[in-house]
């Protein structure tokens, strides 16, 4: 009994802790280690070395379904330790069914936020076409404005040049176009009419 018990190998507690753990199969990219959507990295140059030296090759990986933090790698050389990159450290301290929760919170986060960007989209599109037609209306109303000045230039030379009383009848009728109430109107004419019978 005595030659058995001094046979027996002594085995610390961190190795009997990743000796019991769950493991799978994985391979070793450019990353590092690729699990459960998380990626685990080398903590220092000589294990970075080593996964470099290994790219692509298939390493058994034992992971801690209680602490996602740390990850490991069995190898002929001995075990290595792996972390987690620095954009899943958030996930740091949490279990396998914590991160998956959160994972499913933040998905359907993103998911109310995509719908609102459509209906921010939309209300911007709706918004962008009232502005148009505004601008539309403005343009409009210039033309408008552009062409009675016009018109009341070409009044003017006809007043000086080939029929000067055509032109102060026009000129009279336009000008009614922009008064109220109609009754003035006829009045305004009926008077300019009346100039016209004093001069000729």
């Amino acid at each position: 009994i005595y030659h058995y018990l001094h046979s027996l190998s002594k085995v610390n507690g961190e190795e009997f802790k990743r000796a019991i753990l769950p493991s799978i199969e994985k391979t070793i990219t450019r990353r590092g280690i690729k699990f459960n959507n998380l990626v685990y990295t080398a903590p220092d140059q000589a294990t970075e070395s080593w996964l470099l030296n290994h790219m692509n090759e298939k390493v058994e990986f034992s992971y801690d379904p209680r602490d996602v933090s740390v990850g490991y790698l069995k190898t002929k050389e001995g075990d290595l330790t792996l972390v987690l990159s620095d954009t899943f450290s958030s996930y740091k301290g949490m279990s396998q069914e914590e991160v998956k929760i959160y994972n499913q919170l933040r998905k359907e986060k993103n998911q109310a936020l995509e719908e609102l960007s459509i209906t921010n989209r939309i209300q911007l599109n709706e918004n962008l076409k009232n502005i148009n037609n505004s601008v539309v209306d403005v343009k409009t109303s210039v033309s408008k404005a552009a062409r009675k000045k016009e018109i009341k230039e070409n009044r003017k030379l006809e007043r000086t040049n080939l029929n000067p009383m055509k032109a102060e009848l026009e000129d009279a009728i336009m000008q009614t176009d922009e008064q109220e109430p109609l009754a003035n109107n006829y009045d305004v004419i009926e008077r300019t009419l009346e100039g016209f019978k004093s001069k000729w």
